[in-house]
């Protein structure tokens, strides 16, 4: 019996795209980025099977399927959520835009090996986050927009094996500044979390859990909260296990950093998390004065 798999995606043979879809026997026309499908307008012969694919059944992708993780923008709107902020009649949204731009992650900030990518914004897309902010808060996202005075990002990093994700959102002062991260700790909001997420995936991942982690970043004066998510992702007859982390800081009541990564299991870097959580804090501390 052939050890090549039944369908799969694997590292494009040509180099033209990211992956082509291996469909047991042929190379076929359909690439993908990793977060969208096409045509390949240029596709010539088949070509010979890949010589690196896994075997059938359960195993892990030589790929290691970098587009999959990129459809786990878990909570891509939690930095939405700082909420119910009013007053600050004299906040600069110019100052709070340089400011923000300023301090939000670069490519300097990670370890060799990653390489920006454009981030999807998912401004059409509800996030999980902003589906239980509406439900069990009674905060939708006109609400927060009309709070937001600035934003930077999202900004998006690759390896093969990892995502990192970034956001900063300035916000109006306020009296609870602290209310979706408290929402953050409790079962219910985190429970509305994990089922809208479950809900989201596509057909071929399954959600293991969501679990809360400590603080990304201990800061004084800044109030923190994480959320830390286990997915098991099939193509075709290969399975690959997902770890999704995603840290929240909220510096004075007004500055919300967002930071997600996302890896194959095992691949999580805490102290890449840590040093690029600490650049933005420092950056946005040092342009505060």
């Amino acid at each position: 019996m052939s050890d090549q798999p039944t369908g799969s995606w694997q590292p494009d043979p040509e180099g033209r795209f990211r992956l082509r879809w291996w469909d047991g026997s042929a190379w076929t026309a359909q690439v993908s980025d990793g977060t969208t499908t096409s045509v390949d307008p240029a596709f010539g012969s088949p070509g010979a099977p890949p010589t690196d694919a896994p075997p059938s059944g359960a195993g892990r992708s030589g790929s290691k399927l970098p587009l999959l993780l990129l459809a786990l923008v878990v909570v891509g709107g939690a930095v939405a959520a700082f909420l119910l902020l009013s007053g600050g009649d004299d906040v600069d949204p110019a100052a709070d835009a340089e400011l923000v731009d300023d301090a939000i992650l670069t490519l300097d900030d990670l370890p060799d090996g990653f390489q920006e990518t454009e981030a999807d914004d998912d401004e059409d897309d509800d996030s999980a986050t902003e589906v239980c902010n509406e439900e069990l808060l009674g905060i939708d996202r006109d609400t927060v927009d009309e709070l937001t005075t600035a934003e930077a990002g999202p900004v998006q990093f690759d390896t093969e094996a990892a995502s990192i994700r970034a956001q900063i959102t300035a916000f109006r002062s306020g009296e609870v500044p602290t209310r979706i991260l408290d929402a953050l700790s409790d079962d219910a909001y985190r429970d509305c979390v994990e089922e809208e997420f479950a809900a989201q995936l596509e057909e071929d991942a399954e959600l293991q859990g969501i679990d809360e982690i400590d603080p990304a970043v201990e800061v004084d004066g800044a109030v923190s909260s994480s959320l830390r998510f286990e997915i098991e992702i099939t193509a075709g007859d290969t399975i690959v296990g997902v770890e999704s982390e995603q840290h929240i800081v909220l510096v004075d009541g007004r500055f919300g950093i967002v930071l997600q990564v996302t890896a194959e299991a095992g691949e999580l870097d805490a102290d890449l998390v840590e040093d690029a959580m600490r650049a933005m804090l420092d950056r946005l501390e040092a342009g505060r004065g």
